[in-house]
C-alpha cells in the first residue's frame, strides 16, 4: 500500500468516523428532546391536576365564608331590628307626665299600677328578640 493510499484510507476512516458522531451526536439529541418534552408534559399535567386542586378548595373555602358572612348579616339585621323595638317598648313604657306637678313618687305610683303591663311588654319583647340581644 502505498502513502496516498493510506492517507485515503486514513481520510475515508477519519470521514466514517466524522459521520458516525455527528449521527450519534444528532440521535442523541433527538432522544434527549423527547425524554425532555415528556418529562416537562408529565410535570405540566401534575401542575394541572394540582391547580383544579386547590381551584376546589378555594371554592369550598369561599362559599363557607360566604355563608358565614350571610349569617352575621341576618344576626346584624335582627338585632338591628331588637333595638328598634326597644325603643319603641321604653316609649310606651316609660312613665308620662300628666300635669306639671307631678312629683317622684307619683310618678312610682303610676309605674306600680302599670306592672302588670310593663312585665307583660317586657316578658313579650324578650321572647321575641332575646336570642339577639347576646
Amino acid at each position: 500500500m502505498t502513502k496516498a493510499e493510506a492517507v485515503s484510507l486514513l481520510m475515508q476512516a477519519v470521514g466514517w468516523f466524522g459521520g458516525l458522531s455527528v449521527v450519534s451526536i444528532g440521535v442523541a439529541a433527538f432522544v434527549s428532546k423527547l425524554i425532555a418534552d415528556r418529562s416537562i408534559e408529565s410535570h405540566k399535567a401534575q401542575l394541572g391536576q394540582e391547580t383544579e386542586r386547590l381551584k376546589g378548595e378555594l371554592a369550598k373555602e369561599t362559599e363557607s365564608h360566604k355563608f358565614s358572612l350571610k349569617k352575621l348579616e341576618i344576626r346584624f339585621d335582627r338585632q338591628i331590628e331588637a333595638a328598634l323595638a326597644y325603643s319603641k317598648v321604653y316609649e310606651k313604657l316609660e312613665p308620662h307626665y300628666s300635669h306639671p306637678d307631678k312629683d317622684w313618687d307619683e310618678v312610682l305610683e303610676d309605674v306600680m299600677e302599670n306592672f302588670t303591663d310593663i312585665a307583660a311588654k317586657l316578658s313579650q319583647y324578650l321572647a321575641e328578640h332575646s336570642v339577639f340581644l347576646i
